[in-house]
């Protein structure tokens, strides 16, 4: 998955296999399975956009436009 772009990993090199994987991490994932660049800090219409992370926004717009996602509770994304 790293080398067709798909994860990344962490800021400070490590990939972590053993931890939880985030909604916003997910999405992101997501995003680069189909091909799809997302754009930064764009307004997903989540209610609780303001804590979505910069880097996944745009790709919590996408899954969330493409119907992969939805909100919970009170269309929250929780990421």
């Amino acid at each position: 998955m790293v080398q067709l772009g798909m994860m990344k990993g962490y800021e400070d090199g490590t990939f972590r296999p053993n931890a939880t994987i985030t909604r916003a991490e997910m999405a992101v994932t997501l995003t680069n399975a189909v091909g799809r660049i997302s754009e930064d800090n764009i307004e997903a219409g989540f209610a609780d956009d303001n804590e979505i992370p910069a880097w996944a926004k745009g790709s919590a717009a996408f899954v969330m436009w493409a119907g992969i996602m939805q909100g919970k509770n009170s269309n929250r994304f929780v990421p």
